[in-house]
């Protein structure tokens, strides 16, 4: 309800072309207080400094006052617009206050003690009050949160909050409530985003218990197991997964990763390419496919792949060294055709790109997307 109230208000702004309007309105307001500044000027130059300062400055203050003013103007249209498209979509209006009210509560100063137009969210307690009016005599019918929001909501803070808290605040939500699935769930992957993903695999187990076909429980529990090492209950459980493809990329990342893991490198090389015919995009699985071309002994896909992932990392002094590699041990025409053109636009980049900071070889690493760290050196170079 509060973030749909949010999204109703924004729409509105949209609707209403607010934006637009005070961008015309600013070019008014601006010659207005620039004629007050000039004035000021003048003023000062003929010798009244005092009443020359005080003109310059109250013409600044006035042209804010306009601005501001007009930005009120246009929450309360908001709110107002807002709340019919709340009703119509069945979302109770007690969110939009209550969102309301956690804005305000983020206030350093109580209105009171300064300004309304000087606040961040104009008249924000006159917002509140309106709605409090509205919602008197009308009931509490604010929405319960799906499993869906519950999953997606738990899972953000599990991850991509604090790593030093997450832990402690879903093992105290476990303590309140143990029969709460979604706070075992977000204890888990809070486990196995601080290295403890085999006590994150035994509670996520409890959560695919009463979910068997969420598939994104199911990627999650596949997750922590290749974390652990444990690539055969990965490759178990991604391979019994209908419909693994449809559900986003990590899935059959992961299969891949585990079947390479486990030396079955043609699998993995099956998978990879797989995977890339439905998320071309997906950059992470151009390296891991070079890797296992690598393993196979194939040099020449190996390279090339290894060489498409550096371009799309925008790292032209390696794609080089990889495309070059693959120029040597590859023999198809059409293929190297190919490679030469991919290294003549490489060369295009690699003169527009300025310098790198750093050159001395060593070890660079980044947090993909998927929440592994893998690590390769500058040079390009690989075991094989």
């Amino acid at each position: 309800d509060e973030l749909t109230g949010l999204l109703a208000h924004e729409i509105a702004h949209v609707v209403c072309r607010h934006i637009s309007q005070m961008i015309d309105e600013s070019k008014k307001t601006n010659l207005v207080t620039m004629g007050g500044v000039i004035a000021g000027i003048l003023v000062g130059l003929g010798g009244a400094a005092g009443a020359g300062n005080a003109l310059t400055l109250g013409s600044v203050m006035a042209g804010q006052t306009m601005i501001l003013a007009y930005s009120r103007e246009h929450e309360m249209q908001a709110d107002q617009i807002g709340r019919l498209y709340l009703q119509k979509a069945g979302y109770s209006l007690n969110g939009m206050l209550s969102m309301l009210k956690k804005i305000r509560s983020q206030e350093w100063f109580d209105a009171e003690d300064i300004p309304t137009y000087l606040t961040t969210h104009p008249a924000t307690e006159d917002r509140i009050r309106q709605l409090d009016v509205l919602l008197a005599d009308q009931k509490d019918t604010r929405l319960q949160a799906s499993d869906e929001y519950r999953r997606a909501h738990t899972r953000i803070i599990a991850l991509y909050g604090s790593r030093d808290t997450a832990v402690g605040r879903f093992s105290s939500l476990m303590q309140k409530d143990p029969k709460d699935i979604f706070a075992v769930y977000g204890y888990a992957l809070a486990l196995a985003n601080t290295g403890n993903p085999r006590s994150a695999a035994v509670e996520l187990q409890k959560v695919r218990e009463q979910y068997p076909s969420d598939p994104y429980f199911i990627k999650d529990l596949a997750w922590v197991y290749f974390l652990a090492g444990e690539y055969e209950q990965t490759v178990k459980i991604l391979e019994s997964t209908p419909r693994l493809k449809d559900d986003g990329p990590e899935g059959y990342f992961y299969l891949g990763r585990s079947q390479a893991a486990m030396g079955r490198h043609e699998q993995a090389i099956a998978t990879f390419t797989e995977l890339l015919k439905v998320y071309p995009d997906d950059t992470e699985t151009l390296y891991f496919l070079g890797i296992s071309f690598g393993e196979q002994g194939d040099l020449a896909k190996a390279h090339y792949q290894l060489g498409l992932y550096y371009l799309k990392k925008d790292e032209p002094g390696n794609a080089a060294f990889h495309l070059k590699k693959a120029q040597i041990y590859e023999k198809d025409p059409d293929q190297l055709e190919r490679i030469k053109k991919l290294l003549e636009e490489n060369k295009i980049r690699r003169r527009e790109q300025p310098p790198p900071e750093q050159k001395d070889g060593s070890r660079s690493g980044f947090r993909s997307q998927k929440g592994m760290d893998i690590r390769f050196y500058r040079s390009g170079k690989t075991s094989w």
